[in-house]
């Protein structure tokens, strides 16, 4: 069984700028929060969390140690009947994109605090932390972290109360870019969403290279753009072209940079991030992919200020599943990654190496769930509709994970 101390407050360093960590190492980290946090009912709750999963691990470990032969024939049979039956409905005909910005509550906070940009900055509260920016996670601090424990890993953490009115209000304007290439667009929070852009890509192709012109100078009206922001101000205030056909700023006169996007998927999101910034002063990071599972994890490819896409064939899904660990994969928590662990498996490939021993121990719901993981299927169905509305409804809809330790 493992030690508590050494495994409870293990870093997920899966999460974006917590892989390059500067001020300490993970193993110094869980001491840290091991030995500032004891007594508290967040180490309470984490220590009882931990030894009910070590329960189940153990009972599972049982299950498998007292299964015949012929049990284990079974359970691989039925396996390899869910995989064909799942390789016959992949379905490769979607562009996907998922959207998410980057440390979103932090990032507002910055924009309207300038002098916070270079110092680490948790949103949240001694409670709690909802988010931190990248400067903070170099420390280990985190989301979903009490903030009298991040304040250990970074003493001159600057701790900044939520404001949610003012974080809806610049998703509300974020939401407008995303509607142009999918009104049926899906948000799975306040700073993130899952789009099909097959449809746009369709008219996009038709589109003139002027139109798929964007231009910005970075003079001081174009970093101070906001929730203000309207459609007619920007036709109102396009750079013009000079007589040397140079594209000069109506603010401060400098030539200002363009950027002509593609008519591919790849052109089109970077149309949209741009718009984005351009109309929030705040960036954000998209994967592509042909699912909204596969288009998550593409997310953090490039994080922050990036974009991936993921061809969209069989063969490229394959080989990019293939070596994943399977806390990248969305739905699968540190609970489940860590009974997964005990039973051999760490990444996507490890699903279909011990397929048999994941049924003997899962439901059936479960093992489908992780071999559409081992697969790289995932949903290609985007919606935004009423019942949607709530967050965890959003996610189950688009990323389902029914899994059951």
């Amino acid at each position: 069984m493992a030690d508590f101390t050494s495994d409870g407050f293990c870093l997920n360093d899966n999460k974006a700028g917590l892989s390059q960590m500067e001020g300490h190492s993970k193993e110094d980290i869980a001491k840290i929060l091991t030995k500032n946090s004891e007594g508290s009912k967040f180490y309470q709750n984490k220590k009882q969390r931990h030894q009910a999963t070590e329960q189940r691990i153990a009972q599972k470990k049982k299950i498998l140690e007292e299964a015949s032969p012929a049990d284990y024939n079974d359970a691989l049979r039925k396996t390899d009947k869910m995989l064909s039956n799942l390789e016959a409905s992949r379905d490769l005909s979607h562009t996907i994109v998922h959207v998410d910005m980057d440390m979103f509550y932090a990032a507002v906070e910055m924009r309207d605090a300038p002098h916070l940009k270079d110092k680490p900055v948790a949103v949240g509260g001694n409670s709690m932390l909802s988010t931190s920016n990248y400067v903070a996670r170099k420390f280990g601090v985190r989301a979903a972290q009490p903030g009298f424990l991040a304040k250990k890993l970074c003493p001159n953490l600057i701790i900044v109360p939520c404001n949610f009115p003012k974080y809806r209000a610049v998703a509300a304007i974020v939401r407008g870019v995303f509607a142009e290439y999918d009104p049926n667009y899906a948000s799975a929070s306040l700073d993130e969403a899952y789009l099909d852009i097959t449809e746009h890509l369709k008219v996009r192709a038709d589109r003139t290279e002027e139109e798929r012109t964007l231009w910005r100078c970075d003079c001081e009206y174009w970093r101070s753009l906001d929730a203000d922001w309207k459609p007619s101000a920007t036709q109102e205030t396009e750079p013009t072209s000079s007589e040397n056909n140079q594209e000069t700023c109506p603010e401060c006169g400098r030539v200002a940079e363009s950027i002509v996007t593609g008519t591919d998927a790849e052109g089109a999101v970077l149309e949209l991030r741009t718009k984005v910034f351009r109309r929030t002063a705040l960036t954000c990071s998209a994967g592509i992919a042909p699912n909204s599972k596969l288009a998550k994890i593409c997310t953090d490819r490039n994080k922050p200020n990036g974009q991936y896409q993921l061809p969209p064939n069989k063969e490229a899904v394959l080989e990019f599943v293939k070596d994943l660990p399977v806390r990248k994969i969305p739905g699968i928590g540190a609970t489940t990654e860590e009974t997964l662990r005990a039973l051999g498996v760490q990444t996507c490939s490890d699903i279909h190496k011990h397929r048999a021993s994941l049924a003997l121990v899962f439901s059936d719901l479960s093992t489908e769930y992780f071999m559409r993981v081992s697969l790289g299927i995932g949903c290609t169905t985007i919606s935004n509709d009423e019942e949607r509305k709530s967050i965890s409804n959003e996610r189950y809809a688009l990323l389902p994970s029914p899994i059951t330790v």
